[in-house]
């Protein structure tokens, strides 16, 4: 799968889709993740037409979860950083997977060591795990940029910018203008599209911001599509178990 294809499936795919994650973390940094994907069958639709217009018929016609791909991903790029496939299944509108890692510190060593503008850090500190995650559209933005002559001018207006920011509404009104070409139902499509991630602990949490916290040692955290694809108000996260 190409990066221009890549970008339009990773970008449009949260427009239509609901997605849970649920993340077990050892004392080590090592554990497992669940990510499971429910698209919108209408959006298979919206998809192969978009994709057909912007790139043309064959890649319109590849796999929504190109499983292959994936595997392939794991057993070549995954395996060095210490990453594991366990586990997935697709149903053609839907995905399961399931993923062993070693290390997030060792999974993150590479990308921290060369990004001066990080979307996340990882480290042990006194025997500590800290996890910080700051999605904001300084290094948002960097990251689109850095990809530029993969996206189409019409998928770059759906991306958020630090050049032209635009407020949770104007963010809605931008997709419904854009969605509305393809189908009457955008308003659902957009406002059922959602996020949700439980993360649990091997042991208790000492410090954390931003999560829902449950007990001692399980977060859980709602991410609503357009404030998280805006980002009219920065992501901050942190997690220090």
């Amino acid at each position: 799968m190409d990066k221009f294809y890549n970008l339009i499936f990773f970008t449009l795919i949260f427009i239509a889709c609901t997605a849970s994650s649920e993340i077990d973390l050892q004392d080590d940094a090592s554990g497992t993740i669940l990510v499971v994907f429910n698209v919108n069958k209408e959006f298979e639709r919206i998809r192969r037409e978009l994709v057909t217009t912007l790139v043309g018929g064959d890649v319109a016609k590849m796999s929504l979860f190109p499983v292959d791909e994936i595997k392939q991903y794991f057993r070549d790029d995954g395996e060095k950083i210490g990453l594991k496939l366990l586990d997935i299944k697709s149903n053609g509108d839907s995905l399961k997977l399931v993923v062993k890692f070693d290390s997030l510190i060792k999974v993150a060593r590479d990308y921290l060591a060369k990004e001066n503008l990080p979307l996340f850090k990882i480290e042990n500190k006194n025997g500590k795990n800290i996890i910080d995650i700051d999605l904001n559209l300084k290094n948002v933005t960097k990251v689109i940029n850095e990809n530029k002559e993969y996206i189409n001018d019409a998928l770059a207006a759906l991306l958020p910018s630090e050049e032209i920011p635009m407020s949770e509404k104007e963010y809605r009104d931008v997709l419904m203008y854009f969605l509305s070409d393809f189908t009457d139902n955008a308003s659902s499509l957009i406002d059922n599209s959602n996020f949700k991630i439980k993360i649990k602990t091997s042991r208790k949490i000492q410090e954390q911001l931003g999560f829902n916290q449950i007990n001692s040692n399980t977060l859980e955290l709602n991410l609503d599509m357009i404030k998280t694809v805006s980002l009219q108000k920065p992501i901050k996260l942190r997690l220090i178990y």
